[in-house]
């Protein structure tokens, strides 16, 4: 498994350790936090999920109501987890390197939305 990172001098740097080439992961939530000034509340996690095609540098946000929207990805690794970022606004997310745990926040005005789940490949 593979994936490409940017290194420190602008050049890219094979890791191991995730998904080869031809694969995608798709991210399905357990659980979604939204907070705003008056507290937080759960909402459904089912309503979303996420698609990373790690090698295309391609992260989609998708719902239940509409398509994908795909943003650019970039991946660095920092000790046992990787930073998916998609530098829209102030989101992001962090998945270990396994797949298993995956957290993705994402800001609307007020309102940040946490969302833990986990990745699987779609082949």
């Amino acid at each position: 498994m593979r994936f490409l990172l940017p290194a420190a001098i602008g050049s890219l740097l094979l890791v191991s350790a995730v998904p080869a080439q031809a694969d995608e992961l798709r991210c399905a939530f357990q659980s979604r936090q939204q907070c705003s000034p008056n507290g937080c509340i759960s909402v459904d996690p089912s309503t979303a999920f996420v698609i990373l095609r790690m090698d295309a540098g391609k992260y989609g946000r998708c719902d239940g109501s509409q398509e994908c929207v795909w943003y650019p990805l970039t991946v660095q690794r920092s000790g046992a987890f990787l930073n998916l970022n998609f530098s829209v606004g102030i989101q992001g997310a962090k998945m270990s390197q396994d797949g298993s745990l995956f957290i993705e926040t994402v800001s609307l005005l007020d309102t940040l939305i946490v969302s833990y789940g986990n990745c699987r490949r779609v082949s």
